[in-house]
């Protein structure tokens, strides 16, 4: 079953895939597993333990290959947070 894509994310996937992007990965389970089948262009740029889940940066079609991946659960655009 495919992980479910932000719309927004899947936009950006769609229109450049070629385009490095970053977006957030959410795992169900062995995050660090999911972590090390990672494809080689995929980037971790920062772990999140506590959402099981981590930031990567790579071209926009490895990023939806993601979804594809047993354990992914969500995929979601990097966003600013503000307080």
């Amino acid at each position: 079953m495919a992980a479910r894509v932000d719309p927004e994310l899947a936009k950006a996937l769609a229109s450049a895939p070629d385009r490095v992007i970053e977006a957030i990965v959410r795992c169900e389970g062995a995050l660090d597993a999911t972590l090390a089948a990672l494809p080689g262009e995929i980037e971790v740029v920062h772990v999140y333990r506590l959402i099981d889940g981590a930031a990567v940066r790579g071209p926009a079609a490895a990023i939806a290959g993601l979804a594809r991946m047993p354990g992914v659960t969500s995929l979601e655009p990097v966003r600013a947070v503000s307080t």
